[in-house]
């Protein structure tokens, strides 16, 4: 996973639904003044599945899908669009009962650009979340986030074509390609993208990573782990051997880290925001360093295969060493 990343790097994302009957299959949705063509090029995943749209001379075209869910006044609507003749701008609208709750914003499919956005009775954008990017191809992802302030939790979304930002005229016999219609509840900003054939709903899982049995605690090894901390909704474990008494993690529902062996704790708080936490074994003792700091050293060291386990919070990297780094490598490496 890119996404600005200088090292290779996992991408664990919430579990997210997408209520969009139909992602690929755009004939299933909600279709005004639009002929559809199946299979007219390649879309973003390679395959040549996505749909061309030749909007009519009427001037009201649209693609509709109604969000009936009942969870989440913060909505996220995203499609994949590419320009081919006469359309340069698309308009991405939700709306929580018509027109008069409604937000609404511009995209420059040519040039890959946000245009304006309107914003009608108790409907906003949220404007950071709400965004244009460049797939690749000619394809751009555009993503729409609206919220409500009455707590409302069931939107429609809409898809339209316009002559210009800010405009709410339609374009008459023009076409874009499109691909990969998503809408997504109590979302404050886009998943990646969850494919959806069902006529109904798909709920994509929770991701999380968990590496287990790779340490042999007979031998010397160093654990670097960086993360932003959450106190309130994470109580990971780190490095676990219940069985052998020891534990490395955050104490549950708090602020600390802690090392646990045979009854004893060892824990200290920590910082807000993003930490560098390091363990360090020998045949000797065992170090464990945060943000550039050694904060204790114990003697009494695990046995055995003990397992790593990474639970939910801001993960941003981790590094398991088969050897014990020197104490300068191990300040250097946990220094923010």
């Amino acid at each position: 996973y890119s996404g600005g990343a200088t090292c290779p790097s996992l991408l664990l994302e919430p579990s997210r639904t997408n209520l969009a009957p139909y992602s690929e299959y755009i004939e299933g949705l909600a279709l005004t003044d639009l002929t559809p063509t199946p299979n007219a090029t390649i879309s973003p995943e390679g395959l040549q599945n996505a749909y061309k749209v030749l909007t009519g001379t009427a001037g009201s075209e649209q693609i509709a899908a109604a969000d009936t869910s009942t969870t989440g006044n913060v909505k996220t609507q995203s499609v994949y669009i590419k320009e081919d003749s006469g359309v340069q701008w698309i308009r991405l609208i939700q709306l929580r009962s018509g027109f008069s709750n409604s937000a609404s914003t511009w995209f420059d499919i040519q040039n890959g650009v946000k245009g304006s956005k309107e914003q009608n009775g108790t409907t906003s954008v949220v404007d950071d979340a709400t965004k244009i990017e460049d797939a690749g191809n000619g394809w751009y992802r555009l993503t729409l986030v609206c919220t409500d302030s009455t707590n409302n939790t069931n939107f429609d979304t809409r898809v339209r074509t316009a002559i210009a930002n800010g405009s709410g005229t339609r374009v008459s016999n023009g076409s874009y390609f499109v691909w990969g219609y998503q809408m997504e509840s109590d979302a404050s900003y886009p998943t990646s993208y969850i494919p959806n054939h069902s006529g109904g709903s798909v709920t994509r899982g929770a991701d999380d990573a968990s590496n287990t049995n790779t340490i042999d605690s007979d031998n010397d090894f160093t654990f670097y782990f960086e993360s932003t901390l959450i106190p309130e909704n994470f109580g990971g474990k780190y490095f676990d051997n219940q069985s052998n008494g020891y534990l490395s993690g955050y104490n549950i529902g708090g602020s600390n880290l802690r090392h646990r062996y045979s009854g004893t704790n060892y824990g200290f708080t920590a910082p807000e925001g993003v930490f560098k936490y390091l363990i360090r074994k020998d045949s000797t003792n065992m170090k464990f360093y945060l943000n550039g700091v050694l904060e204790y050293t114990i003697t009494t060291l695990p046995t055995g295969t003990n397992d790593l386990e990474l639970l939910g919070g801001k993960v941003h990297k981790t590094l398991l060493f088969p050897e014990a780094l020197s104490d300068a490598d191990c300040i250097t490496l946990t220094t923010l």
